[in-house]
């Protein structure tokens, strides 16, 4: 019999997923938004790499190392009150 307890990977891939089209709607709606989307994205990028690193997915742990690097940028740019 399986156990229906969701391991912690797959929740961090769901988490991942669903932060990443929640981010992404957010920039698809408005400009002003743009520091809850780098948000959104830094959990997305976060749970990704962790579920990545779990299950030794390499290319998609380099892919989203390069997103949360980023992302970082992003927030900086779209702190408020900060940025470049």
């Amino acid at each position: 019999m399986k156990s229906k307890v969701v391991s912690e990977p797959h929740l961090a891939e769901w988490l991942g997923a669903a932060f990443g089209v929640g981010g992404t709607l957010l920039a698809a709606v408005s400009a002003q938004f743009l520091f809850f989307t780098f948000s959104a994205y830094a959990v997305s990028n976060v749970s990704l790499i962790y579920a990545a690193r779990v299950r030794r997915a390499h290319g998609l742990l380099a892919m989203n190392a390069a997103y949360f690097s980023i992302t970082l940028f992003g927030l900086y740019n779209h702190f408020p009150g900060g940025g470049l």
